[in-house]
Order: C-alpha cells, then sequence, then structure tokens
C-alpha cells in the first residue's frame, strides 16, 4: 500500500489506518528512522526526539480536495531512509507513521481520529502517547500545527486506533 485514495466509507479508511499503524509497529525500516530519530535528534527522550523528528522532517500537505489518501509507514520511512525524500504528509497519514515509529521503539502510542469542527465527520488525526508518570493520560502529539506537545483539543466524537 503505496498511496491509497478512498471515497466515501469511513470505515474502511479507519480500518486501513489501523492495519498500516500495526504493520508500521513491527516493520524494520519503521524501526531504523524512529532510531534515526532518537539518536539525531534527543537521545535521553525519545518521545520528544520522534515528535520533534517529525515535525521537523515530514512538512504538512493537506489531501487534494475531495480525496482522502493513505501512505504507508513503511513506504515514507523507506523513502527517508534510502533516498533522502522526505514528503508532505497530512494528518492521517503523519498520525500513523509518528505512532508507528513510537511503537517500535516499545512507547505506547495510538491514533484519534477527531472531529474538531463538532459537525458529525471526522476532520483531523492525531498520535497520543501514553504517560504513567503524568497521571496515566493519554498526550496528544500533533505534528501538524504549531501548538506544543501534550496540548489538548476541543473535539466531539473521537475514535482511537491501536490502543497498544
Amino acid at each position: 500500500m503505496t498511496l491509497k485514495k478512498y471515497e466515501g466509507d469511513v470505515n474502511d479508511f479507519i480500518n486501513s489506518m489501523a492495519i498500516a499503524l500495526e504493520e508500521g509497529s513491527v516493520d524494520p525500516d519503521v524501526r531504523r528512522l524512529a532510531e534515526y530519530a532518537v539518536v539525531s535528534f534527543n537521545p535521553t527522550f525519545h518521545v520528544r526526539a520522534v515528535f520533534n523528528f517529525v515535525r521537523q522532517t515530514f512538512p504538512y500537505l493537506a489531501d487534494p480536495v475531495d480525496a482522502e489518501l493513505l501512505q504507508h509507514p513503511r513506504i515514507i520511512s523507506q523513502d527517508y531512509l534510502n533516498q533522502g525524500r522526505a514528503r508532505g504528509l497530512d494528518c492521517d497519514c503523519v498520525a500513523v507513521l509518528e505512532a508507528a515509529m513510537l511503537s517500535s521503539i516499545g512507547i505506547r502510542s495510538r491514533v484519534a481520529i477527531m472531529d474538531t469542527a463538532q459537525k458529525g465527520s471526522y476532520d483531523h488525526a492525531v498520535c497520543q502517547v501514553f504517560s504513567s508518570t503524568l497521571g496515566n493520560i493519554w498526550l496528544n502529539a500533533d505534528t501538524t500545527t504549531n501548538y506544543p506537545f501534550g496540548w489538548e483539543l476541543n473535539h466531539g466524537m473521537i475514535t482511537y486506533i491501536g490502543e497498544n
């Protein structure tokens, strides 16, 4: 699955995101990319290293109008590791990539799909990281905005993918 366009059924898209996250979490190239991020950005704080690496390396690029595209974390990782190519990603692609990278190095993460406009449809996805030191909570690690790590977003409905 390099780049797939979805039309219609949101459940099919959510299922594909879950599969990409699950596969990416055990993919050796995704793990290599996560390890590269940790070594390059912050060997002490792995979550912050991956967050900063993804934010600084993969610029936000919205999907075309009336299209929902999904790029697999393995392909994104291979493009970067083998060709030095950092492609633009929209929120769902970057959330799956970041969560897969974190999961691949043993950090509990998931993707949250949200209705931020509170209009009854999903319009944003973020990676979330579990923190036991801050009281067993999930923190947003949204690299597509300028908000800091851990910011909280008002939202309507929400679906979680890949709680591990």
